[in-house]
This record gives C-alpha cells, sequence and structure tokens, in this order.
C-alpha cells in the first residue's frame, strides 16, 4: 500500500511538471527527460531557483584576491553571535562550532558582550576566520582547522588594546576602480567595504569613469602596514557632475554630509496588507508536496490571487519570468550590491528585466502559478548571496540623525573632511600615493 501510494505520488507530480512545462518555452517539446527526472528537477527549484551569485566585488577585484575578503558587521547592543549569523544568512552549523569553545561561549553568547565582529568565508560560503571585539576590548580571533574528527575552531585572546593611527589614500582612477586603488595601496577587504558603501549611488561596473577621484580616511593598528586590519571613516569619489561623500558615526553606519543614512532602506513586508505567515523561512523544511526535506528559503503568506505585491526596496529588476516549472511567475530584483528579493508564484507581472523600481511600487499580483499547493506568495531575501530570514533578518531601516547627535556627527564630520582634504591636519600619518602606469 505504501508503495502504490508513493507511485501515485510520483505519477501526479509528474502529470503537474509536464503540464507546466507543457505551456512554457523552458524546455523543448522533444526533451529526452522522463517524469522522474522533472520531479527531481523540480525537487531542486522552490527556491527551486538556484541561489544568485555571490555578489562581491568579482567584477572589480581579481578573482585570486577575493577569497580573503574581510566581511565586517555591525553589531547592535542586543544582538549577540546567533544573530549576527542569522543576519547574515551564516552555516550554524559554524556557529555549532563556535559556541562549543568553552573559552569564548560567555563573550559570544550574551547580547551586548560584542563591539566589532569581521568574519572571512570559503567558496562555499563557510566561516573559516571570525574576529571579535569585545566591548571590554579583547579581541577573539577564531582560525578554522580540519582535523581527523572533523572542523573544529581555534581561539586567541588577546587582551591589549592596540594604538591606531589614520592614515590618508586616494587616487586618480584610469583604467579600473580597483587597479587605481591596488595602486594607491588599498586591501581588498578595504576595496569591498568601499564599494558596499556607496553601492546604491554607484554601479562600480559602469558608472566608474577614468579620471574619477577617490580620497579614503582609514583607521588602522599603529606601525602596521596597510592590509586587512583597516576601518574606513571617511570616503569622498569625486566624479565630473557629482561628489559623493560618507562619514563613519559611532553608531558604525556610514552617512552623508547632513547626518542622513546612506543609501536605500527595506520594507519588511512585500504586500500592501497584513497576510497571515503560511510558511516561515525553514532550510530543514518537509516539503508540502515532494514530502522530502527540502531548504525553504522564503517566507509564504497566504494571499488571494490578485493581490498587490511590492518592492521591499529600490533596485533593478534582473529578471521577470513568466511559466517557470516551479517557480512559476516570479521577479528577482537586485537592490545595491549586496542584496536580492525574490517574489514567486504570481499571476501577473507588472515589471520588465532591467527596469527600476522604487521601495513601495507594485510589481505584480500574487497567485498560484508553478508547483504550488494553493494561492500564496513566496518571499526570499539574499545578502551576498545568501538566502536569511526576511522576517528575522536586520534589514536597512530609515534613520536620520538629530538633536545633539546631529550635533556631534557635525563634529566629526567636519574633523574627517579636514583631514581628507588637507595633509597637515593629519596628525599620525599620510600615504603617498605612486601613480598608477598609464
Amino acid at each position: 500500500m505504501v508503495f502504490i501510494r508513493k507511485v501515485a505520488k510520483t505519477v501526479f507530480l509528474s502529470f503537474l511538471i509536464s503540464f507546466n512545462y507543457a505551456f512554457s518555452s523552458v524546455v523543448a517539446a522533444d526533451d529526452p527527460m522522463d517524469s522522474i527526472s522533472l520531479l527531481n528537477n523540480a525537487m531542486e527549484l522552490e527556491s527551486y531557483l538556484s541561489s544568485p551569485a555571490r555578489n562581491s566585488l568579482l567584477e572589480i577585484l581579481d578573482h585570486s584576491e577575493s577569497g580573503i575578503l574581510w566581511h565586517e558587521y555591525e553589531v547592535s547592543p542586543d544582538e549577540n553571535l546567533t544573530t549576527v549569523f542569522i543576519n547574515e544568512g551564516l552555516m550554524q552549523a559554524d556557529l555549532n562550532l563556535l559556541m562549543n569553545i568553552p573559552q569564548s561561549a560567555g563573550w559570544i553568547s550574551q547580547p551586548g558582550e560584542i563591539d566589532i565582529l569581521r568574519y572571512q568565508l570559503s567558496n562555499d560560503n563557510r566561516v573559516i576566520k571570525l574576529e571579535i571585539t569585545t566591548v571590554s576590548g579583547e579581541v577573539l580571533s577564531f582560525s578554522k582547522v580540519t582535523q581527523a574528527g572533523g572542523d573544529t575552531f581555534t581561539v586567541t585572546v588577546d587582551d591589549k588594546k592596540k594604538p591606531l593611527e589614520t592614515v590618508r589614500i586616494g587616487g586618480v582612477i584610469k583604467h579600473s576602480f580597483y587597479a587605481s586603488a591596488k595602486v594607491a595601496g588599498l586591501s581588498p577587504s578595504a576595496m569591498s567595504e568601499f564599494a558596499n558603501i556607496f553601492q546604491w549611488q554607484l554601479d562600480f561596473s559602469r558608472d566608474i569613469h577614468r579620471g574619477d577621484r577617490f580620497e579614503i580616511l582609514l583607521e588602522k593598528v599603529s606601525g602596521d602596514q596597510l592590509a586587512d586590519d583597516t576601518r574606513i571613516l571617511a570616503a569622498q569619489i569625486y566624479q565630473q557632475r557629482r561628489t559623493l561623500t560618507a562619514i563613519r558615526y559611532n553608531d558604525g553606519r556610514y552617512y552623508t554630509l547632513e547626518g542622513k543614512l546612506l543609501g536605500r532602506t527595506f520594507l519588511r513586508l512585500p504586500l500592501k496588507e497584513e497576510y497571515p505567515v503560511s510558511s516561515g523561512f525553514d532550510l530543514s523544511r518537509q516539503h508540502p508536496i515532494i514530502g522530502q526535506i527540502r531548504e525553504h528559503k522564503g517566507t509564504d503568506w497566504a494571499v488571494p490571487v490578485g493581490s498587490p505585491v511590492i518592492t521591499t526596496a529600490d533596485g533593478i529588476v534582473v529578471e521577470s519570468v513568466v511559466g517557470h516549472p516551479t517557480a512559476g511567475n516570479y521577479i528577482e530584483i537586485q537592490h545595491g550590491r549586496r542584496y536580492i528579493t525574490r517574489y514567486l508564484h504570481l499571476s501577473q507581472l507588472k515589471v520588465k528585466a532591467g527596469q527600476q523600481v522604487r521601495r513601495g511600487e507594485v510589481i505584480g499580483l500574487s497567485g498560484n502559478s508553478g508547483l504550488s499547493t494553493g494561492p500564496h506568495l513566496h518571499y526570499e531575501v539574499y545578502v551576498d548571496g545568501r538566502p536569511v530570514d526576511a522576517m528575522r533578518a536586520k534589514l536597512r531601516t530609515n534613520r536620520a540623525l538629530g538633536g545633539s547627535e546631529l550635533s556631534g556627527f557635525m563634529q566629526v564630520s567636519s574633523r574627517y573632511l579636514n583631514m581628507l582634504r588637507n595633509e597637515e591636519a593629519l596628525v599620525d600619518a599620510t600615504v603617498n600615493v605612486p601613480s598608477e602606469a598609464s
């Protein structure tokens, strides 16, 4: 009897998938795959769609250097290591390894203990290095090692505060930002940070031109060479018709000269009205149709067919697809450099690939297309190509400084700008930038 039910399920699924294929141009009519192959394909897809390509600086960095990037995370007082992993879409297996280290558990499990956090990833998005600076000044450095019994992390603790100094780096772009920044001595991690700071204002593969000029104010350990262990305090890029400026404040965020948060912000929900969540983000969920454990990389809402679906942030439509065999009609949108959102199972699409969209704009209507058990919207958020829980992740929200906070920021901004524009204002050191070869 169990065998008969399994066969019936396979036949039913094969019918659904074959039906979808018959009405789409995704697969040619003479495709040799049988129904079992189609079923296997479907099981790979709701995020039946493959994860977006990791959106780092690969378009401006040398590929051989992209793997050593440090990713810095802005830690809030109410966060601990668990929330950081959730927000960045990092592997639970790596978190478990870190939490099992006795001498580090006290520092990384309690909220409010972490001041600065940064990490490095392998090509398969596994944490290989993690560095935590606690609020009391200790620096915990974790490095992954592979042993006979499996992976583990080693940890070293440095409780000595290192003196810092400020340096300025600048250059004129002749061929590419990467080439000019490398000549100037900027590390790949600092290049990545610089590009992420201006990710909403600049497309570094399209908007950077010969003759553009950049200036960066860096904080580094006193006496050390410029390397990955730096932090950008202020940055400017001068173009023919505009100048972009970013100032880092004591909350770890970057602001405009007027004290407004740099970049765009996100809405939490992709719907104009609130609807019940029918299935949450779960990377070990049992698929309701297939019956097997499959990652559910998004959030589902039970919504009537035809409900307006809105984009959650400004961006550019990457894909607007009709008739995908399992995702149905879906839209993918790129927001800045780091973020991608997806909207699946729609009944209508109201935007096209390449179109710019604004936060809150209606991009489609909800539906029941593709491999679906009923009318619903499936929504996904990716950070650097990694899926995150849209309902829990710390997404950018609107923030503008005011009152005494704004006054303090203006003082910091004035000091940093003076350092950028006047070599003599740099108390510690200034980097002399060699000219880039023509």
